[in-house]
C-alpha cells in the first residue's frame, strides 16, 4: 500500500493486477520492456506520493483512471531525464490501485535505405 499525500490524498493499493500487467502475464510484452517497467517500478512510490496533478483522468470498461507524469532522474552521473507515467485505477468501489509505470522514451527511427 502506497500513500499518496498530496493531490490524491487517498492510499493507492499495489495488488497482483499491477503485478500481471508490468510482468508481461496479462499483455504479451518483450522482455526489454518488462525489464524497463520494473526498473522504473522504484520511482512509482515516489511519484504517487508527491504528485502534485494528475496529467489525464479517462473511463474505460467502465472504471476511473488516473494519469501521473512527472520527470526524474534515471541516472545521477549521466544526468538522463525520462518522463515517467504512473497509472492508477479507481474501482468501483472508491478502491485506488496502481496498475502500471511507463516512461516516454525517444524512439530510434530506423534508416529509409
Amino acid at each position: 500500500m502506497w500513500m499518496s499525500e498530496s493531490f490524491l490524498k487517498c492510499k493507492v493499493f499495489a495488488t497482483s493486477k499491477g503485478w500481471r500487467h508490468i510482468s508481461g502475464l496479462e499483455k504479451e510484452r518483450l522482455f526489454s520492456d518488462i525489464y524497463r517497467r520494473l526498473h522504473l517500478l522504484r520511482y512509482a512510490q515516489k511519484i504517487i506520493a508527491n504528485a502534485t496533478s494528475v496529467k489525464d483522468i479517462s473511463y474505460r470498461y467502465g472504471r476511473k483512471y488516473y494519469i501521473l507524469e512527472t520527470t526524474i532522474i534515471i541516472s545521477e552521473q549521466a544526468m538522463l531525464k525520462r518522463k515517467v507515467r504512473v497509472i492508477i485505477e479507481e474501482q468501483h468501489n472508491g478502491r485506488k490501485i496502481f496498475l502500471s509505470v511507463m516512461d516516454k522514451r525517444k524512439r530510434i527511427q530506423k534508416n529509409p535505405s
